[in-house]
């Protein structure tokens, strides 16, 4: 497969069930889909820290609206230097939609490290510890917590599943121009779609709020593990870490069989 890769976005009236005008439907059908490169990669940076940390379920919920360079090294650099990510862009060349996941290797010590959700605890959160601020260190407590309660570790997956590469998602963010409209739907497909290209038998992903849900479930994702409620997840005074939410409740893991 290309690094590039072309096609037609979803049509929008059916996706939102709202008719879009003549410049929308335009800008709609030259979306274009590519890898990431790595000359593009500040910018990827900077269009997260726009338009996915300020809205993320968790972080929002925490009250760190923007991360640290710390969390961005550990969270994204290595997802987007390796080639696993997709980002759209539109007819100017703007991106207006990314797709950061990662392939785990169960022959790679390093993935092995990173995969597991004890040892990559242990390794993250000692760095935002010691690098972080108050409410850093409080989004690593809480995380700590969470994940144990969740009892993810996808290395328990290679074993399940029988497969030697896997494809984990970190994040899926649109410009608020084209959200609600499937182009978030369209970048977890065209990332699939790479991902079997690269070998990887399956995909999973951890959502964090009532919007990716939606998506994942809606490509034919199965929920595995255990589903937390933000609830649950409470500090040392025996207050929960987030504030309350009508909408987004839960932390969910999804997995899904990658066909040929």
């Amino acid at each position: 497969m290309s690094d590039e890769l072309r096609g037609k976005m979803p049509d929008c009236d059916q996706e939102c069930g709202t008719m879009l005008d003549k410049e929308s439907n335009n800008k709609w059908d030259n979306i274009t889909f590519s890898t990431i490169p790595v000359h593009r990669t500040a910018e990827v940076f900077q269009f997260l820290y726009d338009n996915f940390y300020p809205d993320e379920r968790i972080m929002n919920g925490i009250g760190l609206t923007h991360p640290n360079w710390i969390i961005g090294t550990v969270y994204d650099m290595r997802s987007i230097e390796v080639d696993s990510s997709i980002m759209a862009m539109d007819s100017n060349n703007n991106i207006v939609g990314v797709r950061i996941a990662k392939i785990i290797d169960r022959r790679s010590w390093s993935d092995w490290i990173f995969g597991s959700s004890f040892l990559f605890n242990v390794f993250s959160n000692v760095l935002i510890w010691l690098f972080g601020g108050k409410t850093v260190r409080r989004l690593t407590l809480f995380n700590w917590q969470l994940l144990s309660l969740a009892k993810k570790d996808i290395w328990d997956l290679f074993v399940t599943h029988n497969c030697d590469k896997i494809l984990s998602d970190c994040a899926v963010c649109t410009d608020k121009e084209y959200r609600q409209c499937g182009l978030g739907t369209e970048l977890v497909r065209q990332s699939e779609q790479l991902g079997r290209a690269k070998g990887c038998s399956i995909a999973t992903v951890s959502t964090t709020s009532y919007y990716s849900q939606r998506i994942f479930e809606k490509l034919g994702y199965i929920r595995v593990g255990v589903e937390v409620m933000y609830e649950d997840v409470r500090d040392e005074d025996g207050e929960p870490y987030m504030k309350e939410s009508q909408l987004h409740k839960s932390f969910i893991t999804w997995l899904k069989v990658l066909d040929d």
